[in-house]
């Protein structure tokens, strides 16, 4: 009660001004248990903890990067190999990107793998190309699967820069004028070149036995089912009025359809046009900024990629359009145009024009083909 009464002369100095009311409130405050003030201990432990937990981070970095080191050498055994690039936390947290060139017999290889960790190091996926170009033509290869990983061998003395998909591809000086490049991409991408003299274009496979030709055959003697017709239509324009600029000459009785056949059909709204077949039944197609992909694979044909009137580069296109803006945006969106996933069924084929910018570019059912065209009518 001394305790009240000490409180009550430190607040109320002046007795009259003293109530009941008063005297409550003082003894409520006394008994009241006093907070106590962790503000400073308990930033203190936050800091130690917080520092605690990047020390940990810090020290466990190299310890893994240690741990790749041996796991790679493990990997590798007698073979006779030179790494030549090497990055951490390339595409996520807790990866590795490798470059490297191995003697195998009597030729020599460049290899790209990709890893990651989880719990322990794992070998994904790999990618080799001769070290040198094969007959005097740039060589290069890639990965069907993500990461979609893409390397080659350039002569810098034609080839001053790759581009893959929208990023500059990686360059690494090799002996002479010779460049080894690569380039790591979610989706599938397409690989265009600038020459030293500026101007742009696709890299195309190793195989020139693969390439299709454009061509388009001359036929002077018809079959009793075959037939004669015109279509005034820029579909499959090259830039040389293809198909169109004489009259064409199809046959309805065809027994079978094959990846780059030329065919006429009729769209949903009853109008005949002509397209380039590149999904065959059964098959998966999907385009992916401007690159077809059939069941995963991007091949490198010509056809497989987005073309307007034979140009198969947008910045070379881009350079032709100047300064017309709404023109170079349609482009851009036609060379990077994507076509969602799809499975085709056991009556579906996948139609895409040689000129993007003038066809459409549709799963078509077999029903709907009209004819194979053959070529044009000779005189």
């Amino acid at each position: 009660m001394n305790d009240i009464k000490r409180a009550l002369k430190e607040v109320l100095e002046d007795t009259k001004r003293f109530s009941q009311q008063s005297e409550d409130t003082v003894i409520q405050r006394i008994h009241q248990p006093q907070r106590k003030k962790w503000g400073v201990p308990f930033i203190t432990v936050s800091f130690i903890a917080l520092f605690l937990f990047f020390l940990g981070a810090y020290l466990w970095q190299p310890n893994q990067q240690a741990q790749f080191t041996r796991y790679f050498q493990e990997k590798m055994g007698d073979a006779d190999y030179q790494v030549i690039f090497q990055e951490f936390n390339s595409l996520k947290d807790n990866d590795a990107l490798v470059a490297f060139i191995q003697q195998e017999e009597d030729t020599e290889k460049i290899y790209l793998a990709y890893f990651d960790y989880q719990k322990k190091w794992r070998w994904l996926q790999t990618t080799g190309t001769q070290s040198k170009p094969y007959q005097g033509k740039e060589s290069w290869t890639s990965t069907a699967q993500e990461p979609f990983m893409y390397a080659g061998v350039i002569d810098a003395t034609e080839i001053s820069q790759i581009i893959v998909g929208k990023q500059q591809a990686t360059q690494i000086a090799l002996q002479g004028n010779l460049v080894y490049w690569f380039a790591v991409s979610d989706k599938a991408a397409r690989i265009i070149a600038k020459r030293t003299d500026n101007t742009w274009e696709r890299l195309t496979e190793l195989q020139s036995s693969n390439e299709p030709t454009y061509n388009i055959p001359i036929i002077d003697t018809l079959s009793d089912m075959q037939q004669v017709i015109e279509l005034k239509t820029d579909t499959m324009d090259r830039g040389n009025r293809e198909y169109y600029q004489s009259p064409i000459v199809i046959d309805p009785q065809f027994t079978k359809l094959e990846r780059g056949d030329v065919i006429t059909y009729t769209t949903q709204d009853g109008q005949q046009t002509i397209s380039r077949v590149l999904g065959l039944p059964h098959e998966t197609v999907e385009i992916i900024n401007g690159t077809v992909v059939i069941n995963t694979v991007s091949f490198a044909h010509p056809f497989m990629f987005a073309t307007i009137m034979g140009e198969t580069v947008y910045e070379s296109y881009g350079e032709k359009l100047g300064t017309h803006l709404m023109n170079r945006e349609a482009a851009k969106k036609t060379f990077f145009y994507s076509f969602p996933f799809t499975q085709l069924s056991q009556t579906q084929i996948f139609v895409v024009p040689d000129n993007w910018a003038g066809g459409v570019i549709e799963v078509i059912s077999l029903g709907q083909v009209n004819a194979k065209v053959l070529g044009y009518k000779g005189e």
